[in-house]
């Protein structure tokens, strides 16, 4: 007796692509292969943005926020000659 695979043996809700050859479909320009999201689910490309609800943050999350973004953008304006001196001012 054969089993029948024809018509996807993984019922999950998702429709199986029928590039898939041993949870691969195929290789991109850079030749990487590309893994089948129904055999491979473990390698899909994780979010990198935050999913989370929108919401305005707690006010020490929010100072903290603050915080780092004063370090970042007083790094960001500090002189090439960092560590020396200013002038003093007239």
């Amino acid at each position: 007796m054969t089993l029948d695979r024809s018509n996807g043996s993984r019922d999950n809700g998702h429709d199986h692509d029928a590039r898939c050859r041993r949870g691969w479909l195929g290789h991109d320009k850079d030749y990487r292969p590309i893994p089948c999201p129904v055999c491979r689910p473990w390698t899909a490309a994780r979010s990198v943005v935050n999913d989370f609800a929108a919401r305005a943050p707690s006010r020490r999350a929010q100072a903290a926020i603050d915080a780092q973004t004063a370090r970042r953008t007083s790094d960001l304006e500090a002189p090439t000659g960092a560590g020396v001196p200013a002038p003093p001012p007239p």
